[in-house]
């Protein structure tokens, strides 16, 4: 994690939880301000194939105009492999 993202955490109150970082937010505009910075701050989207993940939150926003643009999604396609980060437009 690079000095600017743990600025940015810091600016969204984010949290340390169990090893996961938790952003909060109270309305579907502030996830979506949210959002928007941890995806300028480099950070990448987790998809995942059940629940509902960053990278699928995003998309509905940017469905509905709260969100514009691309992001980087993360993946693992095995425990020896390294992580596959994808750029989706």
């Amino acid at each position: 994690m690079t000095d600017r993202q743990r600025a940015v955490l810091r600016g969204l109150d984010a949290r340390r939880t169990l090893g996961r970082w938790i952003v909060a937010f109270s309305s579907e505009l502030e996830c979506a301000s949210r959002l928007t910075s941890l995806r300028d701050a480099g950070f990448a989207f987790l998809f995942e194939p059940a629940g509902w993940p960053p990278s699928a939150v995003w998309l509905d926003l940017r469905a509905r105009n709260l969100v514009r643009g691309g992001y980087a999604e993360i993946t693992w396609v095995a425990a020896h492999e390294p992580p596959v980060l994808v750029m989706r437009s």
